[in-house]
């Protein structure tokens, strides 16, 4: 892992309901939650401009506000008993077409932010509501100017930071709260406005910031004047979103995607937490193992059984011998760069999504019995389909390469083996576009 980058991942804050709320102002500042649509119920279709505010609506919940999450709300509950521990809750139903959810308000809008990042930062979008940046580029620009800017005296009050290569102005900040400049190429002003910024394992929200940016000029490694210049840029592309959009989000700042998505996490909403190389092992020793992205699942679960292990830092102090007495010498290494915070994936420059999917899953008396009913629903399934691709196109220029269907057909008995699996291929993920260079976008 190369410390000479700057990596973010930006998390948009509960997102549906933010949408929502920008759609109807009413419901800004409230305790609000998304559900999903009944599919045991009505099925018809419900347009985004349609009255969705359903109050006895029992759905399961999909988005929760902050406001309605300090009353006790989770994601995953059922709408009425969420109403039992926040009497003021307003439920909102997604929208439904083809007889399942339409996310599409949720995608458009989650276009327009990457719009917004990907005009500072090579940007790659992970899903409808995050993405990860590279502000190495803009870092060492804003370096550069601010080595350029230099006041002739370290006593002078102020210093300014002509941000040339993102065409924007660094904040002065007073003297006794920024730290002083370098023979490498300075440090960037503290700017004023940091009530939302956080350093890991430093004291909670400016506090800490202001007692990291202000240690003695000798005290900053090089890298560290990087993590610093890009946290401004962030902020700056944040800042935007919120401006242009109304949207809140909140960003991790660090040299690795691994670290920077666990720094978004830390502080929410509408904060930003920078992790410098040396609070990395203080971060991340006491994490339990699953929280970790690429241990959240079957393999993590192997890995903590076998090792006998529950945390990151328990998997960091396993010899490397017996690492790959367990798991072979390949996975060993990584899972010990793994357990360090060390992860050479880079930014992929990727501000379209690279497939569509649609598909609906069939549970419990809805299972589909015969022929007719699989049919039908094969049907709404590809006028989904087709919708979203001839939307893509007309926006992006583009068309799919490659068409997968998928088929689940657990449970079936031999007698109604092919009747299962062909309910099934309308079930989970029943259709998926994936292409090349060209592909269009993840549902």
């Amino acid at each position: 892992m190369s410390k000479m980058r700057v990596l973010a991942h930006v998390d948009l804050d509960a997102f549906y309901t933010q949408v929502e709320a920008k759609r109807d102002p009413s419901l800004k500042a409230q305790p609000l939650v998304v559900v999903q649509y009944n599919p045991y119920g009505d099925l018809r279709t419900l347009k985004p401009w349609d009255d969705r505010l359903f109050p006895d609506s029992n759905g399961s919940i999909i988005a929760v506000s902050y406001e309605a999450r300090r009353q006790g709300v989770k994601r995953n509950m059922m709408a009425q008993a969420a109403k039992k521990v926040c009497p003021d809750l307003r439920i909102v139903q997604v929208p439904v077409a083809h007889g399942k959810a339409d996310l599409t308000i949720y995608r458009e809008a989650g276009s327009a932010v990457i719009n917004i990042l990907s005009s500072g930062a090579v940007c790659e979008r992970a899903s409808i509501d995050e993405a990860y940046l590279d502000v190495t580029a803009g870092a060492q620009q804003l370096l550069a100017a601010a080595a350029q800017q230099q006041p002739a005296k370290q006593g002078q009050q102020q210093q300014q930071g002509d941000v040339a290569g993102a065409n924007r102005q660094a904040d002065s900040v007073p003297v006794n709260s920024s730290p002083e400049p370098t023979g490498n190429g300075g440090i960037i002003p503290l700017p004023e406005a940091i009530e939302d910024w956080h350093v890991a394992s430093q004291a909670p929200s400016a506090a800490g910031v202001y007692a990291w940016w202000s240690r003695p000029a000798d005290a900053w490694a090089p890298d560290e004047q990087l993590l610093a210049a890009g946290a401004v840029l962030v902020a700056q592309l944040r800042a935007a979103v919120a401006k242009h959009l109304g949207f809140s989000c909140s960003a991790g700042i660090a040299h690795s995607k691994i670290l920077a998505k666990l720094g978004s996490g830390l502080n929410k909403p509408a904060q930003q937490t920078l992790v410098p190389a040396a609070t990395v092992s203080a971060l991340l020793n006491p994490l339990p193992l699953p929280k970790l992205r690429q241990l959240g699942g079957k393999f993590g679960e192997e890995v903590m059984a076998g090792l006998g292990i529950n945390t990151v830092g328990e998997l960091a102090a396993i010899p490397l011998a017996r690492l790959e007495a367990f798991v072979g010498q390949e996975q060993a290494a990584w899972l010990s760069r793994l357990a360090q915070g060390k992860d050479d994936e880079e930014v992929k420059p990727r501000t379209l999504p690279k497939s569509i999917s649609c598909g609906k899953t069939f549970r419990g008396n809805t299972a589909l019995n015969g022929s007719t009913a699989v049919h039908k629903w094969l049907q709404e399934l590809a006028a989904e389909l087709q919708e979203r691709i001839e939307a893509d196109r007309k926006d992006y220029q583009r068309l799919p390469q490659l068409l997968t269907v998928s088929i689940d057909s657990a449970g079936a008995d031999s007698e109604g083996q092919a009747a299962a699996a062909a309910a099934a291929a309308s079930s989970a993920g029943a259709s998926n576009i994936i292409g090349g260079p060209t592909a269009a976008e993840a549902g």
